[in-house]
């Protein structure tokens, strides 16, 4: 029987590395990224093949809008949960127009819940999110730019002023399993930076990775490091936090998939 199951398995591997290689055709490109943004970069870490996290970009008129997406599970069932995010968030900001985050949110939510028939009870998948709109031409200011954020279960970390900030979102995630989660609000939070400040989306991959003493890295933790690490570019930024994740994690399996976007406005 061992042929047979060996033969099983390389043919699900295989239909779940070509899943991957569709899940990163969507993902924005660096080119497209980096054609909008100054300097930037991005950790993204699937636990799996296939990945519950996706990054999501758009730029219409002047404003960029920038999403990180930790949806329900991992691995495949987190993967097409990961394409129906996209999709939906394409359709509220490419198609309708919608520009405001917190209302993103709210429709991003009602899409979720109406997709995956959650009033039926069908199931309660759904996501946490940290979508930023970032204004170019908000202000009279040469060097200011207005970031609009608003999150699902999700902080967004900022430099100014050389310091870290953390601008909490919603304690409430999208999606859903009843009636009374239907309806979900959503706060937008304006916060005027200056160019040359760092903004950072993350999923809780990293922060919440155990080392071999059972110990999460945590939020502090990750705070800390970037007060060291904001003024550097952002290429050492992005290897000093993939070294810092690997010496932390250890020997330890990676628990969840892990996914990190820093922009320098």
């Amino acid at each position: 029987a061992l042929p047979i199951f060996n033969e099983t398995n390389r043919h699900i591997t295989d239909s779940i590395r070509y899943a991957q290689t569709i899940q990163e055709a969507v993902l924005p490109t660096n080119e497209k990224m980096s054609a909008v943004l100054k300097e930037h970069f991005v950790i993204f870490k699937p636990k799996d093949i296939v990945s519950g996290d996706f990054y999501w970009f758009s730029h219409i008129d002047d404003k960029a809008f920038l999403a990180v997406v930790d949806c329900t599970g991992h691995g495949v069932p987190g993967a097409f949960m990961s394409m129906v995010g996209n999709d939906l968030l394409d359709e509220i900001v490419n198609l309708e127009r919608v520009n405001d985050p917190a209302e993103i949110l709210r429709l991003l939510h009602q899409g979720i819940f109406r997709t995956l028939k959650q009033e039926e009870g069908k199931n309660d998948d759904g996501m946490d999110v940290c979508l930023c709109k970032i204004d170019y031409k908000a202000s009279d200011e040469a060097d200011e730019v207005l970031v609009t954020f608003a999150g699902a279960k999700r902080p967004l970390f900022y430099s100014h002023k050389a310091e870290i900030h953390e601008a909490k979102g919603n304690i409430t995630s999208i999606g859903g399993n009843n009636k009374k989660h239907s309806i979900k609000h959503f706060d937008s939070h304006p916060i005027c930076l200056q160019k040359n400040d760092v903004i950072y989306l993350s999923t809780d991959g990293l922060i919440d990775q155990n080392n071999n003493l059972r110990e999460k890295y945590g939020t502090l933790r990750f705070k800390e490091l970037l007060s060291k690490i904001f003024m550097r570019d952002m290429r050492t930024q992005q290897i000093i936090l993939n070294n810092e994740f690997d010496l932390h994690k250890s020997q330890e399996p990676q628990r969840d998939d892990v996914t990190v976007l820093g922009i320098r406005l």
